[in-house]
């Protein structure tokens, strides 16, 4: 049986599902732990990954990161999925498509909320519209 498809981003244990679309902005802002600056951490939506491309933040935390340079484009790094501590005293916040969504309203495992890219049927998206 043939099902279509959509691609989304789920947060926490299938807790939210947000549909996107190839060339999406996701960003991750927080506070830098040891720093105590903002962080904007940039990521473009690329097939069945992330591609993180840009992080702006100040000097010293680029520095600690190992980043040179402040211009877009400072990074790029592929990833499948990335993981965010859900006690972090960053107040982690995703924003997608115009949704601040606080990481730390979400449940994971371990202590950690995963965030990933994922392909599901349409019908399955659309149920967990509607429970929400």
């Amino acid at each position: 049986m043939y099902f279509i498809t959509i691609q989304v981003v789920e947060i926490g244990e299938k807790e939210r599902l947000i549909r996107v679309r190839n060339e999406d902005v996701i960003i991750l802002q927080y506070t830098h732990s040891m720093y105590g600056v903002q962080v904007r951490e940039k990521f473009i939506v690329n097939g069945n990954s992330f591609i993180l491309y840009h992080v702006d933040t100040d000097n010293a935390a680029l520095e600690y990161f190992g980043i040179e340079g402040k211009d877009k484009g400072n990074v790029r790094i592929h990833i499948k999925e990335f993981s965010i501590p859900k006690d972090s005293i960053g107040d982690h916040t995703l924003y997608i498509k115009n949704k601040a969504l606080k990481i730390a309203q979400y449940n994971g495992r371990l202590g950690s909320i995963n965030v990933k890219l994922r392909r599901i049927p349409i019908m399955i998206f659309l149920i967990s519209c509607l429970w929400r």
